[in-house]
């Protein structure tokens, strides 16, 4: 971004962040993610990347599961606190953001030139932490430090004299468009800009400019950074010959009349489609190295664990072997074992009797032709039986000798049993791996198609539409029950409940209106299913509906009612045998996909695509998934992305509260 870029950035987000509270912070690698409270039903998020950009989003990003130092920092001392400023420093690449009361304020310092930095000051403006610590010539980030903006490079286009630039025209050896934007904080793209408005050559020697086109250049950046100022923008990306995005401008421009461009209404929204386009690479690179240390971790283990593998291997038989051998040279074994014992026992030195058996060789007595050599230390003896060279022990005899060795044969090959079940267990490890990094490179190449979707008040219920378009709200637990109640069940509202504890209170919203029997029917299974009728599998259930008075939060005198719980006076009003079952189902809202679930009438009626489910086995976090998957395959292409997009606990949140089968595909 350009100091031009942040200038207009900052024009348009101003009044939408002072004043706000900034609810939480968010970092991944690199970026920083603000959300403040808004005037609307939806909050603000402001996306910071140090170096490249800042803007408004509407995009949703991953956020990192640990908390990185920084934005431990950044919460401790911004997070709940209004922001009180926020202003682009003396036109350069540069912006402070300020908040909490005036003894308690901190300021946010983000450079958005070269490598960029985030810095966290204290009320004294003393550095409490920073993206990137780093001493430079001229200044150094450290903790503790009196903080001091970068030295400005160039100066300020909008303040300067005609008396200032004819001085920098005159002193400059170079061409206008380099001499301009060498000495003034502009962009070549904003002096190209200027100069194409002032009909001036940007090659032009810019000490040879007469007076009338110094007049005109004058006057010609007066009038941009007016309308910079002042005047509605036309915000565009531009793209090249083969489609790719190339560039962001503030406003409409003669340079780029035979290129197509992309209006949008506001410069922040360009901003955000134009990064959300091209940040995909570093994306994947992103979840590309988060898994690869782990992948290679586990790749150097099942290396390991197979070469330990064929080593027992090898050990078992080279065992069973040896074992054999022994065998079928039973007797020779024997009296050769028997005649070194029998030669300790006489005092022989092991030398002497290393010399009887090489000796032995010569007459070729067969017991000594299989001797090799003898192991004083170990007591051990070696030998050559078909050319398979084995060790002996001395003081065993032939056949425990064999045993031995049978029963090491069998201790490796139980060891290769398990080592094979570890190799097979490293396997799952590197799958499950490889899988998951493929879900989120997925997710990666979808996101930057994915906006948020302006959520409704009610969505914090469960809630459903009748076939008529009634809302219906019901409870998530005793909390929502009761504020359901309490804020939201007005005089021409019925109030619905299964006919047992343990289901969740229901509202229909009527506005006035009666309620069909069909819609009657619609909202009795949707208060059975999803109460607890569906963990216990019973396919239909009672419920019964009252008016709004007739509901009461205040128990008796002398009794209590427990959180979530009402009272009802008067008769009921009872739908018998309703059914114990949901669909789920994708409906499209101003572009967005939404799940939905409900009576299977209702859901069909506003959905593109839907499955029914009634109580079974499949976790609902796998039914989400089959769900998703099932509806990104379904719906037309243009909304494929978003679909996949969908998060798990999202849908998860519209099932049932317990395992499903699917019934409709």
């Amino acid at each position: 971004m350009s100091a031009s870029d942040v200038f207009v950035m900052l024009r348009e987000i101003k009044d939408e962040l002072i004043g706000k509270w900034i609810l939480n912070i968010y970092q991944l690698n690199g970026t920083l993610l603000f959300k403040f409270s808004s005037d609307s039903p939806n909050k603000t998020w402001l996306v910071i990347e140090p170096g490249k950009r800042m803007h408004l989003t509407a995009l949703t990003y991953e956020r990192e599961s640990k908390l990185r130092a920084f934005c431990k920092a950044l919460r401790k001392q911004l997070r709940d606190h209004k922001v009180s400023e926020i202003e682009q420093h003396d036109f350069d690449r540069v912006v402070y953001l300020r908040a909490g009361p005036p003894e308690k304020r901190f300021t946010l310092v983000i450079e958005l030139f070269g490598g960029g930095n985030a810095i966290l000051l204290d009320p004294k403006d003393r550095i409490v932490s920073a993206m990137t610590f780093r001493r430079m010539k001229d200044r150094d980030i450290v903790r503790g430090a009196s903080f001091q903006f970068p030295p400005l490079r160039a100066m300020d286009p909008r303040n300067i004299s005609s008396e200032d630039l004819n001085t920098i025209l005159d002193e400059s050896d170079h061409e206008l468009v380099r001499t301009l934007a060498r000495n003034l904080n502009m962009s070549g793209t904003t002096v190209e800009e200027i100069l194409a408005r002032a009909n001036l050559d940007p090659k032009l020697r810019a000490s040879s400019l007469l007076a009338n086109q110094r007049e005109t250049l004058y006057q010609g950046m007066q009038e941009y950074f007016r309308i910079l100022t002042e005047e509605p923008l036309n915000p565009r990306i531009i793209f090249d010959e083969e489609d790719e995005p190339t560039r962001v401008i503030v406003t409409e421009s003669s340079l780029y009349s035979n290129t197509r461009m992309k209006k949008f209404s506001t410069f922040n929204e360009a901003l955000d489609s134009f990064y959300s386009t091209r940040k995909e690479d570093t994306a994947v690179e992103i979840v590309e190295d988060k898994y690869q240390q782990e992948l290679t971790k586990l790749q150097r283990l099942r290396t390991q664990q197979e070469q330990h593998l064929d080593d027992m291997r090898s050990r078992a038989a080279s065992s069973r072997d040896a074992a054999n051998a022994i065998y079928q040279h039973l007797n020779i074994v024997e009296e050769l074992l028997a005649t070194v014992r029998d030669a300790r026992q006489q005092n022989l030195s092991w030398d002497d009797i290393t010399k009887r058996l090489e000796d032995g060789k010569h007459k070729q007595i067969p017991a000594a032709m299989i001797f090799v050599k003898i192991n004083k230390h170990a007591g051990r003896i070696h030998v050559n039986l078909d050319e398979l060279p084995l060790t002996l022990d001395i003081r065993l005899s032939a056949t425990d000798n064999a045993n031995q060795l049978f029963q090491r044969s069998k201790q490796l090959e139980k060891k290769v049993k398990g080592a094979t079940i570890a190799i097979d267990d490293t396997e799952a490890k590197i799958a499950t791996l490889r899988e998951k990094r493929e879900d989120e490179l997925v997710k990666v190449e979808s996101e930057k198609l994915v906006t948020r979707r302006r959520r409704h008040w009610y969505e914090k219920f469960r809630w459903f539409r009748t076939s008529h378009g009634m809302l219906v709200l019901g409870g998530r637990d005793a909390g929502s029950n009761q504020q359901l109640i309490r804020k939201y069940l007005e005089e021409p509202d019925l109030f619905f409940h299964a006919d047992f504890a343990g289901a969740p209170i229901v509202i229909a919203k009527t506005q006035g209106r009666e309620v069909t029997d069909n819609e009657l029917l619609e909202i009795a299974a949707f208060a059975v299913s999803y109460s607890r009728a569906w963990k216990a599998g019973w396919s239909t259930a009672d419920t019964y509906w009252v008016k709004q008075n007739q509901v009461s939060l205040s128990a008796p005198s002398g009794e209590f009612l427990p959180k979530g719980s009402v009272m009802v006076r008067g008769d009921r009003n009872y739908i018998r045998n309703a059914t114990v079952r949901v669909a789920v189902g994708l409906s499209v809202e101003e572009g967005f996909p939404i799940i939905i679930a409900g009576p299977e009438p209702a859901v069909q009626h506003h959905s593109e695509v839907f499955v029914v489910l009634i109580p079974g086995k499949m976790k609902t976090s796998d039914a989400a998934k089959r769900i998703r998957k099932q509806f990104a395959d379904q719906v037309p292409e243009n909304l494929q992305d978003q679909v996949h997009a969908l998060s798990i606990d999202e849908i998860i949140a519209m099932l049932p509260p317990g395992p499903v089968d699917f019934i409709s595909d």
